[in-house]
């Protein structure tokens, strides 16, 4: 199980830094989908990729630990601090010079929740509109709509840290 563990830790804390708010929250996602992992081993088709079904097992894992805090908390705005996070340990697909995924990540993160996991699941994860409806409660014109308001929110963000970075 550690060597299991070991191969798929690096995609688990990748996937689940994209959906949870602070390191605490990635740690929980990352135990709770590897814990399901370990307990539908038996459900696995290997005739199909590891790697595929496990990461499916996680991003549900993800949104299922959103729901529930959703449901035990009331739906506040809040700007992330990231001084919590320390993403210098993590290893993105990217050379670590490259700095813009890292940049990326924090502006998707400061997102609102829904809106933040509607992008993810469709931009980054490949999901549709109406398998996101499906998973998240919400019909498919709602998710269009978080898909459309996250590139907008995205684009200004990137626009503004052009132009400090031009003067």
């Amino acid at each position: 199980m550690n060597d299991l563990y070991r191969l798929c830790f690096s995609t688990m804390k990748q996937i689940s830094i994209r959906y949870q708010k602070n390191s605490v929250d990635v740690d929980e996602a990352i135990n709770s989908g590897f814990l399901k992992i370990i307990n539908n081993l038996s459900t696995y088709d290997d005739s199909k990729s590891f790697e595929a079904w496990f990461k499916k097992i996680l991003i549900n894992t993800n949104i299922d630990l959103y729901r529930k805090s959703k449901r035990h908390n009331e739906q506040v705005l809040y700007v992330e601090n990231f001084t919590d996070f320390k993403e210098t340990n993590v290893q993105f697909d990217t050379p670590p010079s490259n700095n813009k995924y890292a940049e990326l990540l924090r502006m998707v993160k400061e997102l609102p929740p829904m809106t933040r996991n509607v992008f993810n699941l469709f931009a980054i994860d490949g999901y549709s509109h109406q398998e996101i409806g499906e998973i998240l409660d919400i019909s498919d014109g709602t998710s269009k709509w978080h898909v459309s308001n996250a590139r907008k929110k995205l684009k200004r963000k990137v626009e503004a840290k052009s132009k400090i970075i031009a003067r």
